[in-house]
């Protein structure tokens, strides 16, 4: 795949990243507990695969936990849910 492809929603991604995302990684990506989203290098070399990836499945040695598999403590997401949040994300580039 093009390291940009999705075609989510960014404005249903903001208000996702803001329900499940912002307490760990800040309301504007700045990162609190968790790394900065909101970052120009991050956001240059991180391509929509590994977005999605991390997002559904989490990463492994740190606290962020995937959203793609059911939980109960944290809500599921689906996969087109998940491309509006990499779409959020992604109208970060160029801004700061």
């Amino acid at each position: 795949k093009p390291r940009r492809w999705t075609q989510g929603n960014a404005a249903e991604g903001e208000r996702l990243f803001g329900e499940v995302c912002a307490t760990c990684h800040g309301g504007r990506g700045e990162g609190k507990e968790a790394p900065a989203l909101n970052n120009k290098v991050f956001l240059d070399l991180a391509t929509d695969t590994y977005l999605m990836k991390t997002i559904q499945n989490g990463r492994r040695g740190t606290n962020m936990a995937g959203f793609g598999a059911g939980s109960s403590v944290r809500r599921t997401l689906t996969d087109g849910e998940i491309a509006s949040v990499v779409a959020f994300i992604r109208s970060w580039e160029g801004k700061k």
